[in-house]
């Protein structure tokens, strides 16, 4: 199992209509020409999710 998100929408189009129904949908929305934060979101999806038995 991995982490945070499985979709990321990564989009030059800032609308908040629109983040709050991919939040609803445990995706991450990301806008286009932020690279520090959507390699942070990438790796942060990929990295292994914390076991629930600790």
């Amino acid at each position: 199992m991995y982490g945070a998100h499985s979709v990321i929408a990564y989009t030059v189009h800032d609308d908040e209509a629109l983040a709050a129904e991919l939040d609803k949908l445990y995706c991450r929305y990301v806008l286009k020409g932020r690279i520090r934060v959507i390699k942070a979101v990438i790796n942060k999806s990929l990295a292994e999710a914390p076991s629930k038995n600790t």
